[in-house]
């Protein structure tokens, strides 16, 4: 072949092959704009100088985890300076964490209860991440890969971190209920020892606690009934909602727990495990790992099984060991239709940017700083602290840091699902454990429902009143119906 048209062609098919690529790389631009281009400059984390505090707890004195997303975060920003402030015990830190917001005493950075956001979001004493959190960049992949909340975190997690359709925490630690279940008592009277599957029950708890006791095995089950995500999930076992609009144009919402779904949810929950005695007095918050042979089922969540740990681990290595699982939390059965509806109580921790700003203004403190240079400087340096803060805060969004707050430990369930997927923390306490119970459900969380619309102290007043009315209408064998007990709750909620 002559040599000229052999170049003619090497040159053609040089031309299509660049053609080719080009067209490849406008089609990968526009399947990810999230994905940074190789025309495109190479990002840099923006320069930030200052000093925060961090807010927290130790599930353990040894632990570690807050300390290596501190490392984390200053590798990548290096001139600030952030102190940990850590309480010994989540218990410790919840106790006067409402305290040291309004005292203005939290760091600048903490750990917050989603079921808190509505109470500081209406009084500006937490920051609106919302403009913030869209795009945030991950400088640790090689993609540069832009990040967005809503399809990084577990949907009832992003959902529990907004109040009025805006962000108030980066979701860090998802804590959904589940059942701890003795498997040898189950087997001692003749049920299967194999953990449930997704067509669990509450009717099935129902059964296998009135053969517990026909056994004589006295109050089989521990739950708090008090805590609203037992008895909100019995609420909306029809899958009723609480609440009712009774303002379209101005979307008002009220309460309406005199549906009639939701009362005989409750009713069902009162008269067919209250009232039978199958629900020990005792709360999981108040059990002992030693005491957890005692009973067969045990209604808690994973903080529960932090606290039982390493008890946990001596007692199935001891000679007092027993077979114990997982199970799911179970749903109801709805004849009607022939489904089971699910509806799970779960809490969602994260980190909250307090608004040092607003603190300042509402106590005078920028009215005692008479000099304006002194109170422009004064000024500049809280919101400098503020954005800061920010960006601690939305460093958990990038799964690295994500991984490294959570903990290899096992102490926390990730509310970001590609740290959730990963099996860094499913080994705890005991290795071959079935902790995709943890996680595995979360569509069906309702636990921002109450505190969404209500401020978290009027609805905390709300749930302890149920429960105080559950337990009124369950001693009170003469009453036919919650209704009565429920209507009073009802309406002083609503006149507020």
């Amino acid at each position: 072949m002559n040599k000229n048209i052999i170049k003619i062609l090497v040159m053609l098919l040089s031309a299509v092959m660049m053609l080719s690529f080009i067209s490849c790389s406008k089609n990968d631009k526009d399947l990810d704009e999230d994905i940074v281009g190789l025309s495109t400059p190479v990002p840099v984390p923006e320069e930030l100088v200052g000093s925060i505090v961090f807010s927290s707890y130790r599930n353990d004195d040894n632990e570690v985890a807050h300390f290596n997303f501190m490392q984390s975060f200053v590798m990548q920003y290096p001139s600030v300076d952030v102190e940990m402030d850590l309480k010994s015990s989540a218990e410790e830190y919840f106790s006067t964490l409402a305290e040291r917001i309004e005292n203005g005493t939290i760091g600048d950075v903490f750990v917050i209860d989603a079921a808190m956001i509505a109470e500081y979001a209406e009084k500006d004493l937490i920051v609106d991440l919302t403009k913030y959190s869209d795009g945030v960049i991950d400088f640790t992949s090689d993609n540069y890969e832009k990040l967005y909340p809503s399809k990084l975190f577990f949907p009832a997690a992003y959902s529990n971190s907004l109040y009025d359709g805006h962000m108030y925490m980066c979701p860090v630690e998802y804590n959904n209920n589940i059942v701890f279940l003795n498997l040898d008592m189950m087997e001692a009277i003749g049920i299967d020892p194999v953990v449930p599957d997704d067509s669990w029950t509450w009717q099935d708890i129902e059964e296998i606690a009135e053969k517990l006791v026909q056994a004589g095995y006295t109050t089989p089950i521990v739950m708090d009934y008090f805590d609203y995500s037992i008895w909100g999930a019995f609420a909306r076992s029809k899958g009723a909602q609480l609440f009712e609009t009774i303002n379209f144009a101005g979307n008002d919402l009220a309460l309406k727990l005199t549906n009639p779904d939701v009362l005989s949810g409750i009713e069902y929950l009162t008269n067919n495990f209250i009232r039978k005695g199958y629900i020990a007095e005792k709360k999981p918050a108040d059990l002992s790992a030693q005491e957890l042979s005692n009973y067969a089922m045990v209604v808690c969540s994973h903080a529960d099984i932090v606290r039982w740990g390493a008890d946990l681990v001596s007692i199935d290595n001891s000679e007092n060991a027993f077979e114990w699982e997982f199970a799911h939390f179970p749903g109801f059965y709805d004849e009607e239709t022939d489904t089971t509806i699910k509806s799970i109580g779960v809490q969602t921790l994260g980190l909250a940017v307090y608004n040092q700003a607003k603190f300042n203004e509402i106590n005078g403190v920028y009215d005692k700083i008479t000099d304006e240079e002194l109170l422009k400087e004064e000024k500049e340096n809280v919101e400098n602290t503020i954005q800061n803060s920010i960006t601690f805060s939305l460093f958990a969004m990038v799964e690295e840091a994500a991984v490294a707050l959570t903990g290899e430990d096992g102490y926390r369930v990730p509310a970001l699902m590609s740290a959730n997927s990963m099996k860094y923390w499913r080994k705890y306490p005991i290795d071959g454990k079935n902790t995709s119970v943890f996680s595995l459900y979360n569509q069906y969380d309702f636990a921002g429902e109450l505190t969404s619309f209500i401020l978290y102290s009027s609805a905390n007043e709300i749930i302890d009143s149920v429960g105080e009315a559950i337990s009124k209408y369950a001693s009170d064998l003469d009453a036919e119906s919650i209704d009565k007990y429920i209507q009073e709750i009802q309406d002083a909620a609503n006149t507020h």
